[in-house]
């Protein structure tokens, strides 16, 4: 009896301890049966551990074996890598787009014309002697270098004219003409167009149309606002139009725009139309219609000089051929209320 209970004793023992090791299995370890117990052939013994939530642990007397049910967390430096990347894809998609999308012309700064005007009637000869003899254009001129003179319609190329509502649409025979005149300040705050309106412009019978003077103020007033905005460049995004007099048809016009004030991207200008006075008078002329707009330059304006490098450079071919795609991309009655919404 007392031989019995030693072995058993000693069994017992021997189980607990895990004197007899088990190879160590690929798969899921053997766990006790319904009974709680360990058969006693294995030879094993399993001991629960307190451990994480989500992780289960057994030990086997020599090794522990560890399921985890937790991921590993992910790691972010991936995922930043990946949207910057496409930030600056995008980036450079939209100013490729901006240059491939600007047609050039003319500098609005330019000295002189950079082509001539030749007449092709009458009328427009005798339109031309009028406007270079009279004693403002005179006073304008004798100013340089305070004004710069330029006739930026001439130089649109004929693919872009076509789409043009001033330099295009509105040109011609009893429309605008002969191409206006424009000069602009030497620090670019001030602007003065002169200009000859025909008959075919006209809402009712022999007064132009009130919607053709607000799409001249809004050109005009928007070139104004060129110097003043960081990258030369800004588009409508509101205009106010009040009108005093009637604009008779068959009659020179001239229109005057000055910046009022400028904060960061908004530039705010004020303008107004007003008559040519005839017969030689250096007088001012009658005030015909007045404006104030709020010109905006888009946020990515800057992209085009940071494309064109002739900007930086001062290579003056490339910083024209620059000047002339900021332009067309800022001026225009096209432009009308399209910042607003990318302010």
């Amino acid at each position: 009896m007392n031989t019995l209970k030693f072995l058993s004793h000693t069994r017992f023992r021997t189980l607990c301890q895990g004197t007899k090791k088990a190879p160590i299995h690929s798969g899921t370890p053997r766990i006790a049966g319904p009974t709680g117990r360990l058969p006693r052939s294995s030879g094993l013994s399993f001991e629960r551990l307190s451990v994480s939530p989500g992780v289960r642990t057994y030990s086997t007397g020599s090794a522990a074996v560890k399921t985890s049910t937790t991921k590993p967390p992910r790691s972010k430096t991936g995922r930043r890598i990946l949207f910057t990347t496409l930030g600056v894809l995008a980036a450079a998609s939209t100013g490729f787009f901006i240059i491939m999308s600007t047609t050039p012309i003319s500098p609005f700064l330019s000295n002189e014309p950079d082509v001539e005007f030749i007449p092709s009637s009458d009328e427009q000869r005798k339109i031309e002697e009028d406007i270079n003899n009279h004693p403002y254009v005179k006073h304008l001129r004798s100013s340089h270098p305070k004004w710069h003179e330029s006739r930026p319609h001439l130089n649109y190329p004929s693919t872009h004219r076509a789409q043009s509502l001033t330099a295009g649409t509105l040109a011609g025979q009893d429309r605008i003409e002969v191409p206006p005149y424009m000069w602009v300040s030497e620090d670019g705050k001030e602007l003065v167009t002169i200009a000859f309106l025909g008959k075919s412009l006209c809402g009712h019978p022999g007064v132009i149309h009130g919607g053709l003077l607000a799409t001249l103020l809004d050109e005009g007033l928007a070139r104004c606002a060129f110097a003043s905005l960081p990258n030369k460049i800004g588009m409508t995004a509101s205009l106010k139009v009040d009108y005093k007099a009637p604009t008779l048809a068959e009659s020179y016009i001239v229109l005057k725009a000055k910046t009022d004030r400028v904060e960061g991207r908004k530039c705010w200008v004020k303008g107004h139309i007003e008559t040519l006075n005839g017969e030689g008078k250096l007088e001012k002329g009658q005030v015909l219609v007045t404006a104030e707009a709020l010109m905006i330059e888009p946020k990515g304006a800057g992209l085009l000089r940071l494309t064109m490098p002739h900007l930086a450079t001062g290579n003056s071919d490339g910083q024209k051929a620059a000047e002339q795609a900021v332009e067309i991309a800022g001026a225009g009655p096209n432009g009308a209320g399209a910042a607003a919404a990318s302010a």
